[in-house]
């Protein structure tokens, strides 16, 4: 069966976070430069824009985001600065970080600065995962706070893993404070809204770090684990300090991100996959779990060698139904949690989707003239489509030029 051609890593759109607004969805694509508009009844494009300053080709620009009035919020991931776009001006705002400063520099990676966000009142949040900082910005003036407090506290463990990202996925809020996962360490940060002063709080679990969190309508917090062991899944009675664990089968070996937070509702919680390949189902039966594989047809073996080789993405439920996407065919799918039923649609954006190719293809490559990569970081046919192309120019006729282009880029590799 013939691969999927590069272009669709680039027309097919994902992204690790969307958002409904006024019926339609809005999200920062992953696999490309673009913030987009999308219509829920026929999921065609309304209208997108491009991020200044950025790739049109590059891979996770922003990660999560949040709405707030007719003003949108993304985080930066690989981005150099905060992005705020106006719905109804159709204007973007930038604002620039603080320099990172030395003794954090080695933790630091710029190409993963933030990931999850919350929204509190007319306060948007955003996350360091390796930027040393939980950013506080007033959604009407814009004015940023910088928590950084709890960076001492942290200090203390001895053994902690920046590289699993200081906060990871979900969040709880209890009253007007908030716990939130670390992935560094086995802890939570519990946040005080109102204060801004912080806390750990090292739940009785057997994970190296915390890799999401959500709570129950009964009052349970669910945890799941990365870095060693990550397997384990522990629902949390906080009122009575009391733990449960489990295990879940993870098919891929030193798997350290195996899922995103648990979705839960109505007494089931779901997992679903980030770097292994299959989605859960937990529920509770005369006081013990029960696990099931859910949505084999759709949840497929991920393409560990994409530019973004994530199982899902994007996992929410509105609804009553969990949307998310899946990475191998970047396909998104609706799934009705009470009838079983799945719907399917793709996002498209055909506009300089073959630009992309060549423009990343390039990047990878640089001006090197000896086309060299990774072996299984391309199909064979998508490698072969660009060595034999001259100058970067697609559909090459002459016979001879092709051949000697493809002998110079094969002799890279003796």
């Amino acid at each position: 069966m013939k691969g999927k051609r590069l272009e669709d890593y680039f027309r097919e759109l994902v992204s690790m976070d969307v958002q409904d607004k006024d019926g339609d969805m809005w999200f920062a694509a992953s696999n490309r430069n673009g913030i987009y508009r999308v219509n829920t009844e026929n999921y065609e494009i309304v209208e997108k824009h491009r991020f200044e300053g950025e790739e049109n080709s590059e891979f996770m620009l922003y990660h999560d985001m949040e709405i707030y009035g007719n003003r949108i919020f993304f985080a930066p991931h690989k981005a150099e600065k905060i992005a705020v776009y106006d719905v109804d001006s159709h204007e973007e705002t930038y604002i620039s970080l603080k320099p990172i400063e030395e003794k954090y520099r080695n933790s630091y990676l710029p190409t993963q600065k933030f990931a999850s966000t919350f929204q509190d009142e007319r306060y948007v949040y955003m996350l360091g995962y390796t930027y040393p900082a939980i950013i506080k910005m007033d959604a009407e003036t814009l004015e940023i706070t910088y928590i950084d407090g709890w960076l001492e506290e942290i200090e203390k463990y001895t053994t902690k893993h920046i590289s699993y990202g200081y906060f990871t996925m979900g969040n709880v809020k209890r009253g007007r404070k908030v716990l939130l996962p670390m992935g560094c360490i086995c802890g939570l940060l519990e946040l005080d809204l109102d204060t801004g002063e912080t806390k750990v709080i090292c739940p009785a679990v057997s994970m190296e770090g915390i890799g999401g969190i959500a709570d129950d309508d009964d009052g349970n917090i669910w945890i799941v684990g990365r870095g060693i062991k990550p397997n384990i899944v522990a629902r949390w009675n906080i009122q009575e300090d009391e733990y449960k664990e489990t295990e879940i089968p993870i098919d891929e070996g030193n798997c350290q991100v195996p899922f995103y937070e648990p979705l839960c509702y109505e007494g089931r919680v779901f997992l679903f996959p980030v770097y292994t390949n299959c989605a859960y189902e937990i529920s509770v039966v005369d006081g013990q779990f029960k696990i099931s594989r859910i949505l084999e047809l759709c949840v497929k073996e991920r393409n560990r060698y994409s530019h973004l080789p994530m199982c899902t993405f994007s996992p929410r439920i509105i609804d009553g139904n969990i949307r998310f996407a899946t990475g191998q065919d970047g396909l998104w799918h609706i799934y009705h949690l009470e009838s079983g039923q799945i719907d399917d649609f793709y996002i498209v954006d055909d506009e300089n989707a073959e630009a992309c190719v060549w423009e990343s293809m390039r990047r990878i490559f640089g001006q090197s003239p000896n086309s060299v990569t990774a072996e299984g970081f391309y199909q064979l046919e998508n490698f072969v489509d660009y060595v034999i192309s001259e100058k970067n120019e697609r559909f090459v006729t002459n016979e001879e030029k092709v051949g000697k282009n493809i002998y110079y880029a094969a002799g890279g590799f003796r």
